[in-house]
């Protein structure tokens, strides 16, 4: 029993899709979320959600592509929303680290306008931050979040903003937890989260770091990597995290 709320599988091709998720079902997964990040990989998140039946789709504009937020893609995201494996707005947010990028007020205006549609169509939301915490909470918090909860992807910030974000209804990813060092303090927070507030996703095909050099990627079967982890931090059974954590999900996505 194991569920991976944050993939790309669009990433993977035929037969290499088709093995990925076999190793899936031999595995334990039984719910994969394929997020979009423009219109275009929203679209091929559905056609991914479509094909296999533990896969669904999550339809959004990613803060790095913000600029294409226009109001015509919104509309289409909108539409998109309304096919029913379709289980949450992402992955949006906001990302104050890589450059190149849309500027902040850009990511913000666009943040916000998506935190309003979930709100409209009564879907979670999945949440890209990177060196935003602040930000990110605020949104959250002025945009009324709560009424929809979500996951917050990849998550990174300190206790504050965890207990912040489980107080509106979202679920903590636990991936960061084998891909920074230890020293970061990540371990100490995830010690004092709740295990129904957790959520375990691989970000698949993204490498863990140790299979980075090996060239080795992610795939939703990996996610058992992270439980253990968890489960080393909590003190409890790899058996009792993948159970709770799947019951955490399958309510978030009312599955």
């Amino acid at each position: 029993m194991l569920t991976d709320a944050h993939t790309h599988l669009y990433r993977y091709e035929g037969k290499e899709l088709e093995d990925v998720m076999a190793r899936a079902r031999e595995s334990g997964v039984e719910v994969i979320i394929a997020v979009g990040q423009t219109v275009g990989i929203s679209r091929q998140a559905l056609k991914v959600a479509s094909q296999f039946a533990p896969v669904y789709a999550a339809v959004g504009i990613h803060p790095w592509m913000a600029d294409q937020a226009t109001r015509e893609s919104l509309s289409t995201i909108e539409s998109l929303a309304g096919e029913p494996k379709v289980v949450a707005i992402s992955e949006i947010g906001l990302d104050y680290l890589k450059p190149g990028i849309p500027a902040k007020e850009v990511q913000i205006e666009v943040f916000r306008a998506q935190i309003a549609l979930a709100k409209q169509l009564s879907l979670p939301i999945i949440i890209h931050d990177k060196g935003a915490h602040k930000d990110t909470v605020r949104c959250l918090q002025e945009e009324g979040a709560s009424q929809v909860g979500g996951v917050v992807h990849g998550f990174s910030g300190d206790y504050q903003m965890a207990r912040e974000c489980l107080e509106m209804g979202f679920l903590i990813s636990a991936r960061e937890l084998v891909n920074v060092p230890a020293e970061r303090g990540l371990d100490g927070v995830f010690r004092r989260l709740p295990l129904d507030g957790i959520a375990i996703e691989t970000d698949s095909p993204v490498p863990f770091p140790m299979n980075r050099e090996k060239g080795i990627k992610t795939e939703p079967a990996h996610g058992k990597v992270i439980v253990e982890k968890v489960a080393q931090l909590k003190g409890v059974s790899a058996q009792e995290v993948s159970r709770i954590t799947t019951e955490s999900l399958k309510k978030l996505l009312k599955l």
